[in-house]
């Protein structure tokens, strides 16, 4: 499985809701003492036996670009793709998890859906 965060960088982001899928990324790196890298893209990801993360390193906006190079350079088949982003429509504390399906206004899932050409991933 291969887990995206989403989020923003730089410390004027860092502590906006608009960043939970880094915060996610970041605790499950913590928490199974994965270490991140540079990749061949705008990302930083960690190599796991089981798990693969990923955080972006563009803006939110963007983040189909990123996305798309990792997936390409590693050969990633989209079914093993879970993005985690914030919701507008949801309050803190509360979580929705879906297979497929439109962007509901989330900037990041468009650029996303629009660069892998598909819908059908999972998202948190």
């Amino acid at each position: 499985m291969h887990v995206i965060g989403l989020g923003n960088p730089g410390v004027k982001y860092e502590h906006t809701k608009h960043n939970i899928g880094y915060w996610v990324v970041d605790k499950l790196a913590l928490d199974f003492d994965m270490n991140f890298k540079l990749g061949k893209g705008e990302y930083m990801f960690s190599k796991g036996p089981d798990i693969n993360l990923l955080k972006k390193l563009n803006f939110m906006n963007n983040s189909g670009i990123a996305v798309k190079h990792y997936v390409d350079y590693f050969n990633i088949n989209i079914n093993d793709l879970l993005v985690v982003y914030d919701d507008a429509d949801l309050t803190i504390g509360q979580f929705k998890f879906r297979l497929k399906g439109g962007s509901a206004g989330q900037k990041g899932l468009e650029s996303i859906i629009y660069h892998l050409k598909t819908d059908n991933f999972l998202r948190l």
